[in-house]
């Protein structure tokens, strides 16, 4: 028997109010997971959608909740350009907050842009195996954005790589932004 799904609908008049709720929202999803299972683990988003998010997490008021040292941070997509590229989503992360709080480096799984996309696309692969092992891929929490046009994590319905799901990461082109894109297939 499937139980139906239960989710709330909450509607912000403001980003700020949006931002205070999402902040407010990761740090008890973080605090149930490492109190349920010793960690946290969270996809990141890029665009712009959580930047007001992450300026927060930024702050020691908000930072101070959360146990970074069993946090592990992934992406749920990443744009294949350099890593000093403001299109570049870990380094979005990194520079809004993930520098300014006290979280070990091996706890951030960035996608390795110096390779090429298939290679990139294979070691986040690896790396995703790494860490859960035989597990499923679980996160405890996916930050997903919304783009202008209706896509989420560097996910548009003309993409062929949404047909195959045996892939935890496919590289991907997009024409508008003109570079690829490495989108997380299955969370």
């Amino acid at each position: 028997m499937n139980t139906p799904l239960k989710y709330t609908l909450n509607i912000f008049q403001t980003a700020a109010e949006f931002n205070a709720a999402a902040a407010a929202f990761i740090i008890a999803a973080a605090k149930e997971a490492v109190t349920a299972r010793g960690r946290f683990v969270i996809s990141l988003s890029g665009g712009q959608t959580p930047n007001g998010v992450y300026s927060l997490l930024a702050k020691s008021t908000w930072h101070e909740q959360i146990d970074w040292i069993k946090t592990f941070v992934f992406w749920s997509d990443e744009r294949y350009v350099r890593f000093d590229d403001d299109r570049n989503n870990a380094r979005q992360a990194t520079s809004i907050f993930l520098s300014r709080i006290d979280i070990p480096a091996t706890n951030i799984y960035a996608i390795n842009v110096n390779v090429q996309p298939d290679e990139a696309a294979k070691e986040y692969e690896n790396g995703l195996t790494a860490f859960f092992g035989n597990a499923a891929l679980r996160f405890d929490l996916v930050l997903l954005g919304l783009g202008e046009n209706g896509h989420t994590a560097s996910l548009f319905q003309e993409q062929r790589c949404l047909m195959d799901s045996r892939k935890a990461c496919e590289p991907s082109m997009l024409r508008k932004k003109k570079c690829t894109a490495l989108p997380l297939m299955r969370p």
